[in-house]
């Protein structure tokens, strides 16, 4: 999975000094540069995180902030200042972090470690399974399958049969670590040990999911830059 990020700052210096810092710290992220709070809300692009300079004279960052939350257009927001005037206003605005300048790498690379640690901390799902209601660590699941409007959903130890059909579950689920290789399979990355033309092998499991002929050239590339990402997890400190 490759990062989405976009850095606003009226100064150019500082905006390019934050996207070398970047880029030497992870090299799986998509940059984009605004040098306006303007020129960001337009474009209305939904980023993986932002960083926002709230020092700007064409639009107020701390205007822009809140247009970003309201519109939900970064899941991670880090707030740049040279004071610390805003800290009050950053709670508000639910920044995940507040960083004053000049801005050093460490910093930075703080704030991806934590992240990266987010990522590892997965969420539970919640599960409508015969007459019981469970909750499942996504960590635990290892692929959905459709069956005519209803859904399997695999584990190592059980296998759950749901009423919610497979799009449902995609809508939960395809943003953090799985991918839709069929119309008729999700599969968790986490458990992806082999990819064959056009089928997978999963870790701990006979089955062998296909992979539609249209999706397998993005699979294979949405699954390097994934194992790039859990690399970086791993070696973070």
């Amino acid at each position: 999975m490759k990062l989405n990020i976009a850095i606003c700052d009226d100064d150019e210096r500082t905006l390019e000094d934050i996207c070398y810092k970047l880029k030497t710290i992870i090299n799986n992220c998509i940059i984009d540069r605004y040098y306006s709070g303007s020129s960001l809300i337009r474009e209305k692009k939904n980023y993986d995180l932002v960083f926002l300079d709230i020092d700007m004279n064409e639009l107020d960052g701390m205007m822009t902030a809140r247009y970003i939350k309201t519109k939900s257009l970064a899941r991670y927001l880090i707030l740049l200042s040279k004071k610390t005037d805003y800290m009050e206003e950053a709670f508000k605005v639910r920044a995940f972090r507040y960083i004053t300048k000049p801005i050093k790498a460490s910093t930075i690379c703080e704030a991806l470690t934590s992240i990266a640690q987010e990522y590892r901390d997965r969420k539970y799902i919640v599960i409508k399974y015969s007459s019981k209601v469970v909750s499942v660590n996504l960590d635990d699941i290892i692929y959905f399958e459709a069956y005519g409007d209803g859904t399997y959903i695999f584990t190592a130890e059980n296998v759950y049969t749901t009423s919610e059909p497979l799009k449902k579950w995609l809508s939960v689920v395809e943003n953090m670590g799985f991918f839709q290789v069929h119309r008729s399979y999700i599969v968790s990355l986490d458990y992806v040990k082999n990819i064959r033309k056009y089928e997978i092998e999963l870790k701990g499991m006979k089955a062998s999911p296909p992979v539609s002929h249209r999706k397998f050239a993005k699979f294979k590339k949405c699954f390097l830059e994934y194992a790039s990402l859990q690399q970086f997890v791993c070696n973070a400190p």
